[in-house]
């Protein structure tokens, strides 16, 4: 449609190997509502994670993590049928700065 404009990414990224080279073919992008994480090459799959309904975020880093500067990322969201929604071996993965732990609309709420 040429009366709509597509929403730009606040943050992308892409999963890495074990010396934090992104050889996968694992894409996640951030927008301000939404995860979304693509993964495969012939076969896509995409999943959508609304930032609304996440419930709490879980930041992992080994030992080579902090030495190639890269970690995972778990989202845990409400109502959705894959709960525990993983950006494995993220580049720059702490949690002040990465925008996954800074988006708005996924603070965590008081219960």
């Amino acid at each position: 449609m040429a009366g709509k404009s597509k929403k730009k990414p606040v943050w992308k990224g892409q999963k890495r190997n074990a010396l934090g080279l992104p050889f996968t073919f694992t894409k996640y992008i951030l927008y301000d509502n939404k995860l979304v994480i693509r993964k495969g090459f012939l076969n896509i799959t995409e999943d959508e994670v609304e930032l609304y309904k996440v419930k709490d975020k879980q930041l992992k880093i080994s030992l080579l993590g902090r030495i190639f500067n890269y970690g995972t990322i778990s989202i845990y969201a409400s109502g959705v049928y894959n709960c525990d929604n993983v950006l494995k071996n993220v580049h720059t993965a702490d949690s002040q700065g990465h925008p996954v732990f800074r988006c708005r609309r996924c603070q965590l709420r008081p219960a």
